[in-house]
């Protein structure tokens, strides 16, 4: 997945990296995989950039020209573990101490009492890059809290271990499985809900002029009980009807107050009150950290059935 990209960035930074993989035959879920790809590849560009010395400088502090990168995987539970571990300079120690006494106004005590993996985890804040110790720090937090963001929306986690002129290892625990689906995001009232784009069978746009009364159907705000004053309706989703069922077609539509996309969401269960309501399939997380709730769709549509016959 990754051997082309590190020999593309040894050429360009003129490194030579021997890249070793453990645990490659372990089966993960592919959507796990493609979101991991850009977290990924930030950590290796600056494991190689910034981490592993160039050969000559490698050779006068007494390692091997060829530095190394190990990619290790392997299941703890119902976890991944991954492991990217390389044999450069490690971290500059002294930078993040400055970055902690200078924007956080640490002392030395208070320092002293943090973790390791603390101490280290302080390049993932967002304003680390800009301390102005850059060259110092070898460049190894700039952009690093975007790489966190990312693992954290998978509803995972990542901790740093490092030792000067012995290397870095950064240490990832993610969900074997991902459970992420795209879905039609829309707004109702104050509510942000999602369909599963797959049921949805079309969106229009609902027409009107000012002082235009709106006619379109007022079903998924009754179903919810959402009250307090109804908007203009901006859009009229229409849902398929799963299976062989038949339902009248208009009963398969309602409004919404704005529509915010086709959005990918890693789906979390519900709690036990959502569930008893057999209306939520799920509580989805949007790449931007904002939730939404995830309707049950072939669930709903009988209900909303019944609300037009009632």
């Amino acid at each position: 997945m990754f051997r082309k990209t590190l020999r593309d960035l040894s050429k360009n930074y003129e490194r030579e990296i021997n890249f070793e993989v453990i645990g490659g035959e372990l089966q993960v879920d592919i959507a796990l995989m493609d979101r991991l790809r850009e977290p990924f590849i930030h950590i290796l560009r600056n494991a190689i950039a910034h981490g592993i010395e160039p050969p000559e400088e490698r050779e006068a502090s007494g390692k091997a020209r060829e530095g190394k990168i190990v990619l290790e995987a392997e299941r703890s539970g119902d976890s991944l573990v991954l492991k990217i571990t390389d044999d450069g300079r490690g971290m500059n120690g002294a930078a993040i101490t400055e970055y902690l006494k200078q924007k956080r106004s640490m002392s030395d005590e208070d320092i002293s009492r943090m973790s390791e993996e603390a101490f280290y985890s302080t390049i993932l804040n967002l304003d680390f890059s800009s301390a102005g110790r850059t060259d110092e720090m070898a460049g190894r937090g700039v952009g690093m809290n975007v790489v966190v963001q990312a693992i954290e929306y998978l509803n995972g986690s990542m901790s740093i271990r490092s030792r000067a002129s012995q290397g870095t290892q950064f240490v990832i625990k993610l969900p074997l499985s991902l459970s992420l689906v795209y879905a039609v995001t829309f707004r109702l009232d104050r509510f942000t809900l999602s369909i599963p784009t797959t049921h949805v069978e079309g969106i229009k746009g609902v027409a009107t002029t000012a002082g235009e009364e709106m006619d379109a159907p007022d079903r998924l705000r009754k179903l919810l009980r959402i009250e307090g004053n109804r908007g203009r309706a901006s859009h009229v989703i229409e849902l398929k009807y799963p299976g062989s069922l038949e339902a009248p077609k208009e009963t398969l539509q309602f409004a919404v107050d704005a529509i915010m996309g086709n959005r990918p969401l890693m789906v979390m269960p519900v709690g036990e009150l959502l569930a008893k309501t057999q209306l939520f399939a799920g509580v989805g997380i949007m790449e931007n950290g904002e939730i939404s709730v995830l309707l049950d769709t072939e669930k709903m549509l009988p209900r909303l059935t019944q609300l037009d016959e009632k």
